[in-house]
């Protein structure tokens, strides 16, 4: 007796390797339009699936995506991260300038999870302790209370407290640069937001950035803002003679700000090599002082390898063990005065009775003990800086460049919203004028049963500017006066004839911004 096929032994292998499945292509058009697109010839019509390898290629494709662009990696005009931009943007909405009063962390937080990132609380507060604890270089939020230190997690957000800091307040959120920046539905479409914010200086430089997406990274140091500052000018000098700058250039103005209070030992030839080759390891150490007077070793901050508890404590342990320390031991608090900027405060004490001379051989080796190194394999995959957030992996020095580019940009496009300004200011005043010619002809259809249509009948203007017309305070146009008018209007098309000459060459434009702006801030974080 034959025994039946089943029916995956009665389709042969030939039909089943050109069994054509329905593209996940197929299903969003589907999901778009309401309509199903048309199958190819091949296809079986009854078919309706798609296959879980694809379905999962893609998913994780779309995953990836959304944790690229709205999680992990730095803008390429602000150097801020999508979190990190809410907080700021939250702060401004909430009236937290650097002059303001501070506020409870958890009133900030809450508005970031409610409105613009709704991830965990824990998360975002950690966020806004990173902008926090920048203290050797540019803090983007002042904190007031327990932030944290290297080795210890800062205080609930309900004891804390903060607002935005001078360098946010003059480099990132300008209200007049505001103006030009795209604003974007948040994720209920309940709020505007800003694509990014206009950054004046290269604030991926000035804060670095570390970062890994998927199938992607950013990893680059913080750098002295002098420094920074100083490549801006230069660049814009040279993008003004139509050149780039190189990694010479770069190199030369450049010095990597440890943000734990390490002391670069390193020799600058290798911090040029790191810029220029994007890949390179840069040696730190603790600040150590050896007191012979008092008998004491002191280390006053961290440096990469000697950043955690475990790791100091195995360190003091070691110390400890040594014939000629008797004590080794750690006060690290923000509120000890002996402490660093970072709270640091480690301390050995050497045995009794040893010389001066062992004293400080000891003091020598307890700093070669601490020197560690941080190594960096500069890349940054940011976004590029047009309304499109593509993603692209750029080297250091075409970076700059290209945030140059970006910079010049946003100055044109700053100047045209003050041209458009101007130009909306010159129409104001025009009516003005027209209203003050024809006063008593407005006063006159005051009394009329359609104001509007009088106006229209009797100055023969169209109906939209008889409503500007009636807008107008009457009494105000009795006191204005033709000739200040006039000379207003003279004024303001003077002022677009110079941004209009700007807009062709704003570099001297930018750089004399920059140098206020830089002025500023020095005078203010003093």
């Amino acid at each position: 007796m034959r025994r039946r096929k089943s029916a995956t032994e009665a389709e042969s292998p030939p039909a089943r390797r050109t069994r054509k499945r329905r593209s996940l292509s197929a299903l969003r058009d589907k999901a778009k339009t309401g309509t199903r697109r048309k199958a190819p010839s091949t296809a079986t019509p009854s078919e309706d699936s798609v296959s879980i390898d694809s379905f999962a290629a893609a998913s994780l494709k779309q995953y990836g995506s959304y944790v690229v662009e709205e999680r992990s990696i730095t803008d390429f005009r602000d150097g801020l991260k999508p979190v990190h931009r809410y907080i700021l943007w939250a702060m401004k909405n909430l009236g937290l300038n650097s002059k303001s009063k501070y506020k409870k962390s958890a009133r900030t937080i809450g508005d970031v999870l409610g409105k613009y990132h709704p991830h965990g609380d824990q998360a975002a507060y950690g966020a806004m302790a990173t902008l926090v604890n920048y203290k050797l270089s540019p803090q983007l939020v002042d904190g007031q209370g327990n932030w944290g230190t290297p080795v210890d997690n800062q205080a609930a957000m309900r004891y804390t407290e903060a607002r935005l800091s001078a360098m946010s307040d003059i480099f990132l959120l300008d209200k007049g640069y505001l103006k030009t920046v795209p604003m974007v539905d948040n994720f209920d479409n309940s709020e505007k937001v800003p694509l990014y914010l206009p950054a004046t200086l290269p604030m991926l430089l000035v804060l670095g950035s570390s970062g890994i997406g998927f199938g992607v990274k950013s990893d680059s140091p913080p750098f002295n803002i002098d420094g920074v500052y100083e490549l801006v000018l230069l660049g814009l000098k040279a993008f003004r003679a139509n050149k780039k700058l190189g990694p010479n250039n770069c190199a030369k103005h450049l010095r990597i700000d440890y943000s734990y209070g390490g002391v670069q030992v390193s020799e600058d030839e290798d911090v040029a090599n790191l810029i220029k080759y994007g890949k390179g390891s840069i040696k730190f150490a603790p600040e150590v002082n050896a007191d012979w007077k008092n008998k004491l070793i002191e280390i006053k901050s961290f440096s990469p390898g000697f950043r955690s508890s475990n790791v100091i404590q195995k360190k003091l342990a070691k110390f400890a063990e040594m014939d000629a320390v008797s004590k080794a031991g750690d006060d690290s608090n923000e509120k000890n005065p002996k402490s660093g900027p970072l709270g640091a405060y480690f301390y050995i004490k050497p045995a009794r009775g040893l010389s001066e001379e062992k004293f400080f051989d000891l003091a020598e080796q307890v700093f070669k003990e601490l020197v560690s190194s941080e190594s960096y394999d500069l890349g940054f995959t940011v976004r590029r800086a047009d309304d499109s957030n593509m993603f692209v992996k750029s080297s250091f020095v075409t970076f700059f460049n290209n945030w140059i580019k970006y910079r010049v940009q946003l100055e044109i496009d700053y100047l045209q919203a003050l041209i458009d300004e101007c130009l909306t200011q010159i129409e104001r005043t025009e009516l003005l004028i027209f209203g003050v010619d024809n006063r008593q002809v407005i006063i006159k259809s005051l009394d009329s049963k359609d104001p509007d249509k009088f106006l229209i009948t009797k100055l023969k203007i169209s109906a939209e500017k008889a409503k500007a017309i009636l807008d107008l305070q009457v009494r105000k146009l009795a006191k204005l006066e033709k000739p200040a008018l006039l000379q207003k209007i003279k004024e303001l098309k003077a002022e677009i004839r110079q941004y209009k000459q700007d807009q062709e060459d704003p570099t001297p434009r930018i750089a004399a911004k920059t140098k206020e702006q830089f002025k500023a801030y020095k005078s203010r974080v003093k």
